[in-house]
C-alpha cells in the first residue's frame, strides 16, 4: 500500500496586526578588586597599629616616611570609574583633616593628593575601551593623622573606596 502526503502552505490574506512596543536598558557590569601590595591579595583590613597624639604615619607600611610598595585599585568589569575615598567611624576631633590619599593610575608618573571628598579626574580604564592594563588600575597610599586633642581609646574607623561614573561624582 503507498501513503501520500501532501505539504500545503496557508493560503490566507493576514487581516490584521498589532505591534506592541517594548524598551530594555543593556547596563555595564561595574566591578572594582582592591589588593594588598603584592597586587593579587584582596584587600579586606588595614591594621593601623598604636599612635600617640599629634602623630601621623603612611600605609601601607605604617612608616612616618612615604612608602615605596602601594595598594591597587583595578578595574575588572565593563565600565570606566572615578575613584575617591571616605572614613567613617574616625576618632573625634578628626573627622576631614585626619588623613590624605595620594593616588595615580598605572599609565600615569606623579600622584595626586586627595583631601576628604575629592575624586580623582583620572577614570580607571575597562579593558574593552582600553587594552593597556596600565590604565585599568590605579595605585594609592594614605597618611593617617591623629590630632593633638584626640581622646585616648580604641577606635575603628572604616575606609571605603568609592567609584563613581563620572568625575563630578
Amino acid at each position: 500500500m503507498c501513503a501520500i502526503a501532501f505539504v500545503g502552505i496557508a493560503a490566507g490574506k493576514l487581516l490584521l496586526s498589532h505591534n506592541v512596543s517594548t524598551s530594555l536598558t543593556v547596563k555595564p557590569v561595574v566591578s572594582m578588586g582592591v589588593y594588598d601590595v603584592d597586587g593579587n591579595t584582596s584587600l579586606t583590613s588595614i591594621a593601623l597599629g598604636q599612635f600617640n597624639v599629634d602623630s601621623y604615619k603612611y600605609f601601607p607600611g605604617g612608616s612616618t616616611d612615604p612608602p615605596i610598595q602601594y595598594y591597587y585599585i583595578n578595574n575588572t568589569d565593563q565600565m570606566n570609574f572615578y575613584v575617591s575615598f571616605t572614613w567613617s567611624n574616625l576618632p573625634p576631633g578628626s573627622e576631614g583633616h585626619s588623613w590624605f590619599v595620594w593616588i595615580r593610575r598605572g599609565d600615569q608618573a606623579t600622584f595626586t593628593k586627595l583631601n576628604a571628598g575629592e575624586i580623582y579626574t583620572l577614570p580607571i580604564i575597562t579593558k574593552l575601551e582600553d587594552p593597556d592594563p596600565a590604565k585599568q588600575h590605579a595605585v594609592w597610599y594614605f597618611k593617617f593623622v591623629i590630632d593633638v586633642m584626640c581622646p585616648f581609646g580604641t577606635y575603628s574607623p572604616t575606609l571605603t573606596i568609592n567609584a563613581y561614573d563620572t568625575a563630578s561624582g
